[in-house]
Parts: C-alpha cells; structure tokens; sequence
C-alpha cells in the first residue's frame, strides 16, 4: 500500500468513524455546558465496552482498559464506584469507555469516552432516559500497539479534567 492509498484509507475511517459517532450522539461533548452536567457526583463507575477477538489477539484486553481507566481516575483523587454501588448514586452516571482496533498495514483506532447519567425530560418530567452528556471522541493510526493504550490513558486525562473542573478537589480526595 503505497502513502496515498494509506493516507485515503485513514481519511475515509475517520469520516465514518467520526459520522458513526457524530449521527449516535449528536450534542454531547466536552464544553463548558457539557462540563457542568458533571458537577455535585460522588465518583464515576466505569463500564469498558468489549474487545474484539483481533485486538484480544494482539494482547489488548478489556479488563487492561478498565485497570487503566480506573486507575487514572484514583490517582486523579475520583472515586470509582462499582456497577452495583454506581447504580444506587442519583442520576445512575457511569463513564463509558469504547476502544475498537483493527490492524491492516497499521493499527486504526478509535477511542470513545461518554458520560452517562439518568435524566428527565423537560417536556414530560416523569420520563427518565439514560443520556450520555459529555464525550470525547478520538480516531488515528500507530505502528505502535502500546500506542492505544497510552492514548485511551490520555483520553481519561480529559475527562479527568473535565470533572475537576466542576467539582472541587477536596470532595473527591482520599482521606
């Protein structure tokens, strides 16, 4: 394959990566409104979506996504709730972390990070949905498998950032 076939191959995953997403989620995002959805949270439960067989293959699994997830979040001071514990806190919120691979001459990748949480329709507000608001999406190529993993770390990063923004570090730190 030479550099322009490899060059239109990554441009054309992207787009459908990106339009996939885009037309899946449409509002959330990481911005100042998206940020304040995450304010007054005790901590975050994590939810890693499936590995394919392929990246299972080449030694990427969903339990190292999930240790490296809540990992981040500890030593951010973001306390990580279990599934069961995280589905009693008000507003049922969990990160919800999508790493999906393939490998051709190179690995292609996505990375996707949505805020999950219950919310209530304004327009019926006895209607409670499962709605993701805040996201960050990240979709390239490496030669480098450990490059996925070191960039699904830096995606944590953001939304690390993105909760401490909205609430103080003092109520999220171990005592």
């Amino acid at each position: 394959m030479n550099k322009f076939q490899r060059i239109t191959l990554f441009v054309g995953l992207a787009l459908v990566f990106g339009l996939v997403k885009l037309v899946a989620n449409p509002f959330a995002s990481d911005n100042e409104y998206t940020r304040s959805s995450l304010s007054g949270l005790p901590g975050v439960a994590v939810l890693v979506e499936s590995i394919s067989s392929e990246m299972k293959r080449e030694g990427l699994t969903q339990s190292q996504i999930a240790s490296d997830v809540e990992s981040k979040l500890q030593e951010a001071g973001i306390q990580v709730l279990t599934r069961e514990n995280g589905l009693w806190v008000p507003g049922t919120s969990y990160l919800y972390v999508n790493v999906d691979a393939f490998k051709s001459k190179e690995y292609v990748y996505s990375i996707q990070l949505e805020f999950h949480q219950d919310v209530f329709l304004k327009r019926k507000p006895e209607i409670e949905v499962d709605a993701s608001t805040w996201s960050k999406r990240y979709v390239s190529a490496t030669s480098n498998f450990k490059a996925i993993r070191a960039n699904t770390k830096d995606m944590v990063a953001i939304f690390i950032n993105a909760f401490l923004s909205v609430n103080p570090r003092s109520l999220h730190s171990k005592k």
